[in-house]
C-alpha cells in the first residue's frame, strides 16, 4: 500500500476501494429487488472484503496500477461508462431500493351519520399490491372476498396502520355507500381527505417523496461504485497493453477474428433454437409444392388449391429460385420440415459472412464489424424468420453478395465480376419479385456515377433483364402481385406511415430509461439511424438507393406485412445505425479541444455503450417470453396434426375441402382445398362459395374464426359436425357428392 498515496493511507488500506466494490456488489449483484436486506449486505461485505485482498495479491504479482494516481483518464472514462451501462441498463438497482421505510396511518370516519360500514378493497405501494396481512387492522375488522369490512363511528374513527417503502405515491381504494373524512398520515406529512359515498370504489392518491431525492440518491450509489470500475479497467488496460508488447501480431489476429466469432456464436444459438413445426401463414407450403412438383416433375402450379378472387392468398405462381433450392433437399427427404429449415438456417447464417463482406468494403473495423453482426444476427425479429420455410433469407444473402460485388465492379471494373454481379442481379429476381428494387438502385448508382458507360457493365444490365423477361414468359404466374395493387387507395400511405413511425421506435425497443412511455434506447438508435443515412447522401450510391427504394414500396404496397418487408435492408439498417455512431465520433474528435475533447469522446463512447447494452436487454427481455423450441401455433401442434390426420383418413383423394389456409392443408393431406370469404355480416357469400367450389368439407380454426365455428354449428341443416378438437371443427357438407 505503499504506493496509494496519503489520502488513500488515511481513509485505510483498500478503504475507499473495499467500499466502492461493496456498492457495486450489493446493488447490482445481492440486492433483492426493492427490499433492503442486512444478511445480503453483510454478505456483500464478505465478498468485497475477498475481492479487495484478490486485488491487493494481484498488485504484489504486479498485475495492477500503482495506486490511484496512477489511473489514467482512458480508465476513468471506461469506469464511468460501466458504471452507466450496469446501473442504467443491466441488473439496475430499483431507485426506490434506496429508500427507508415510512408509517402510514389511515383514520376513517363517518363524515354525515353516526355510523358508516365500508370496505378497504385495494392498496398498492407503487411497487405492487399490498396483502392485507401486511396491515395493522382493528379488532372489528373482517377479511371478505371484496377486501376489508371495515366499521366507524362519528366521534370514534378506525385507524389503519402500516410500514413499508412508498415509490412514488400510495394508492388507497376503498367503497363506501356513506361520505367518509380520511386523516391520511404518511411519513410526517397529514392530509384530509373527504371520500364520496356511493357504490362505486373510490381511489385515494397519497403522493410522497420526489422524484429528485430518489435521483440524488441513486448518483451518490453511482459515484461511489465508479471508482472501483475505473480503477479494474487501468488493470484491464494494463494487461492488455502488457499482453500487446509480447504477442502484437496474436493480439491483431484475434482483433481481425472478432467478426467470425459472432458468426459462429450467431450459428450456434440458431442450431440450439431451431423450432418444431411451422407457423400458419401458408406460403410455405406453395414453396414446398413448387419443390415437390419440380423434384416429382409435375406441372409446376399444380399446388392443389382452388383460386378465390375474393381472398387474397398470393400469385398462382412464386419465383422460381427457392423452390429450386429445396427441390434437391425434397427428392432426397422427402417432406421433411427440419431438412428444409436446416437450409433456411444456413442461408440465415451465409447472410451474415455476407454483410460482414460488405462492412469490409465500407472500411468498417473489426471490433464494429463484429458488433454489427451481433445486433443483426441476434435480433428477435430477424431470429423469427431463420426457421421458416420462406424465400426471405435466400434473398437477403442475395441482395447483400449484390452489394458486395457491385462494390468489387466498382473497383476493377471486371468482365468477370460483372457477369458474376449479374446472375445474383437474376437470382435475386428470381427469389421474390422485388428483387427488381436491386437492379434499379444499380442502375441509378452506375447512372449518376457514370459507371454505365464501360464494356464491362454491359453484363449487368443485360442478364437481369433477359432472364426476367424469359422467367415471366416460363411463368407468367408470378406477376400476380399487380392484381393486389389494384385495390390502392390514399389511406395506404397515411396507414402504411403510421405503421412505419411505429416500426422505427420498436425495432431497438428496451425497457430501459423510458420517458413517457418512450424508450431512450429506442430515440437513440433512430436518431443515429437517421444521421447514418443523412452522412451517405453526398456519396450515395446502391445501398442507399437500395434501402429509399424498399421503403417506398413499402409506404405504397396495400398489404402490410411487417418485419419481412423490412427484411431485405434490416442489415443497411444496422449499418446506418453505426454509421451515424462514427460520423458523430468523427465530428467530436476533429471539433473538439482541450479538456472538452476527452468529455466529448467518452459522451460518444457512452451513447454507444447504452445503445448495446440497452439493445441486447431488450432481446433478452423478448427470448425469455418466445418459445425457443416450438411454434406457439402452426401444424406442428397436436390439434393441428389430429386434423390432418382426420382429413388423409376419413376423406377421398378427389373431395374439396374449405379452408383459412388451403395451401397447407393440400401439403399436409394432398386434398384439393380453397380459402372461402368469411364476413360475419355476410354470412350468406360463405354458403355461395361453398357452392360455388362444390366444397364438400368445412374445417373451421375456432382461436381466429370462433364466429365461423358459431354460424356453421347454428346451421346444422347444411353443416354436419363430424370431428372437433380444441382448435379444429370439420364439418361435412349436406348435399355435396
Amino acid at each position: 500500500m505503499r504506493h496509494l498515496g496519503k489520502p488513500f493511507d488515511q481513509a485505510g488500506r483498500f478503504g475507499l476501494l473495499w467500499l466502492s466494490l461493496l456498492v457495486n456488489l450489493y446493488f447490482l449483484i445481492f440486492q433483492p429487488r426493492s427490499v433492503f436486506s442486512l444478511r445480503r449486505l453483510a454478505f456483500s461485505v464478505v465478498v468485497a472484503l475477498v475481492f479487495a485482498l484478490l486485488l491487493w495479491f494481484l498488485k504484489e504479482r504486479g498485475i495492477t496500477v500503482a495506486g490511484w494516481r496512477g489511473i489514467t483518464s482512458k480508465s476513468w472514462w471506461m469506469g464511468i461508462i460501466l458504471t452507466a451501462v450496469l446501473f442504467l441498463i443491466t441488473p439496475a438497482p430499483t431507485l426506490h431500493s434506496l429508500v427507508a421505510p415510512v408509517e402510514v396511518r389511515l383514520n376513517f370516519e363517518p363524515l354525515n351519520s353516526e355510523e358508516a360500514d365500508f370496505q378497504l378493497v385495494w392498496l398498492n405501494n407503487g411497487l405492487g399490491d399490498l396483502s392485507f396481512n401486511e396491515l395493522e387492522l382493528p379488532p372489528t375488522a373482517r377479511l371478505t372476498s371484496k377486501g376489508v369490512s371495515l366499521n366507524a363511528w362519528q366521534g370514534q374513527p378506525v385507524q389503519i396502520r402500516w410500514r413499508g417503502r412508498i415509490w412514488d405515491e400510495l394508492l388507497v381504494t376503498v367503497r363506501s355507500e356513506v361520505p367518509l373524512r380520511l386523516i391520511a398520515q404518511v411519513g410526517d406529512q397529514p392530509r384530509e381527505i373527504l371520500v364520496e359515498g356511493g357504490s362505486i370504489e373510490k381511489g385515494i392518491h397519497l403522493p410522497y417523496l420526489s422524484f429528485g431525492f430518489y435521483a440524488v440518491c441513486y448518483l451518490l450509489v453511482m459515484m461511489v461504485g465508479s471508482l472501483s470500475l475505473a480503477w479494474l479497467s487501468q488493470v484491464f488496460l494494463n494487461e492488455v497493453e502488457r499482453i500487446y508488447q509480447r504477442y502484437p501480431p496474436l493480439l491483431e489476429k484475434l482483433i481481425q477474428y472478432l467478426p467470425l466469432g459472432s458468426v459462429v456464436g450467431v450459428g450456434l444459438f440458431y442450431l440450439l433454437t431451431l423450432r418444431s413445426g411451422h407457423p400458419w401463414g401458408d406460403d410455405f407450403a406453395q414453396y414446398i409444392a413448387h419443390a415437390r412438383n419440380l423434384a416429382l416433375g409435375q406441372p409446376y402450379t399444380a399446388i392443389g388449391i382452388l383460386h378465390n378472387p375474393a381472398v387474397v392468398l398470393g400469385p398462382s405462381a412464386y419465383p422460381p429460385l427457392f423452390p429450386l433450392l429445396l427441390a434437391p433437399v425434397y427428392a432426397v427427404f422427402g417432406l421433411n420440415l427440419t431438412a428444409f429449415k436446416a437450409l433456411v438456417v444456413l442461408f440465415s447464417l451465409l447472410g451474415l459472412v455476407a454483410f460482414n463482406e460488405w462492412l469490409k468494403k465500407r472500411k468498417v473495423a473489426a471490433p464494429l464489424r463484429a458488433l454489427a453482426l451481433l445486433l443483426a444476427g441476434l435480433h428477435p425479429w430477424y431470429w423469427n424468420y431463420k426457421d421458416q420455410i420462406l424465400s426471405d433469407m435466400p434473398f437477403v444473402l442475395l441482395g447483400l453478395l449484390a452489394l458486395v460485388l457491385w462494390e468489387i465492379w466498382n473497383s476493377e471494373n471486371g468482365m468477370k465480376v460483372g457477369w458474376l454481379l449479374g446472375l445474383c442481379l437474376l437470382a435475386s429476381i428470381a427469389a421474390r419479385s422485388v428483387g427488381v428494387i436491386l437492379l434499379i438502385a444499380i442502375l441509378l448508382d452506375a447512372v449518376l456515377h457514370q459507371r454505365w458507360r464501360t464494356r464491362t457493365f454491359l453484363p449487368v444490365l443485360a442478364v437481369p433483364l433477359a432472364g426476367g423477361i424469359l422467367l415471366n414468359l416460363l411463368l407468367p404466374g408470378t406477376g400476380d402481385y399487380l392484381e393486389q395493387a389494384r385495390r390502392w387507395d390514399w389511406t395506404v400511405l397515411q396507414r402504411n406511415f403510421s405503421d412505419m413511425a411505429t416500426f422505427s421506435l420498436q425495432i431497438w425497443r428496451s425497457g430501459r430509461l423510458l420517458v413517457g412511455g418512450v424508450s431512450l434506447i429506442a430515440v437513440m438508435g433512430l436518431g443515429l439511424l437517421i444521421l447514418g443515412l443523412a452522412s451517405r447522401l453526398r456519396h450515395i450510391g446502391a445501398a442507399e438507393f437500395y434501402l429509399l427504394g424498399t421503403v417506398g414500396m413499402i409506404l405504397t404496397w396495400p398489404h402490410p406485412q411487417g418485419f419481412r418487408f423490412y427484411l431485405p435492408v434490416f442489415f443497411l439498417l444496422v449499418y446506418s445505425v453505426l454509421e451515424g455512431w462514427r460520423w458523430l465520433r468523427l465530428k467530436v474528435n476533429h471539433a473538439g479541444h482541450g479538456a472538452f475533447k476527452p468529455i466529448g469522446l467518452a459522451a460518444v463512447w457512452l451513447v454507444l455503450a447504452l445503445l448495446v447494452a440497452g439493445i441486447l436487454e431488450g432481446y433478452l427481455k423478448d427470448y425469455q417470453r418466445l418459445p425457443l423450441i416450438e411454434f406457439e401455433n402452426g401444424i406442428g401442434l397436436p390439434a393441428s396434426e389430429q386434423m390432418f390426420e382426420y382429413i388423409r383418413k376419413e376423406t377421398r383423394p378427389t373431395d374439396v375441402i374449405a379452408f383459412f389456409k388451403p395451401r397447407a392443408l393440400s401439403l399436409m393431406t394432398g386434398r384439393t382445398a380453397f380459402a372461402p370469404y368469411w364476413n360475419p355480416q355476410q354470412p350468406q357469400r360463405l354458403i355461395e362459395d361453398l357452392a360455388a367450389f362444390q366444397a364438400d368439407y368445412l374445417v373451421v380454426w375456432k382461436p381466429d374464426y370462433s364466429d365461423l365455428a358459431a354460424f356453421a354449428r347454428q346451421n346444422s341443416n347444411r353443416l354436419i359436425l363430424l370431428f372437433e378438437n380444441d382448435d379444429f371443427d370439420i364439418f361435412s357438407i349436406r348435399g355435396a357428392e
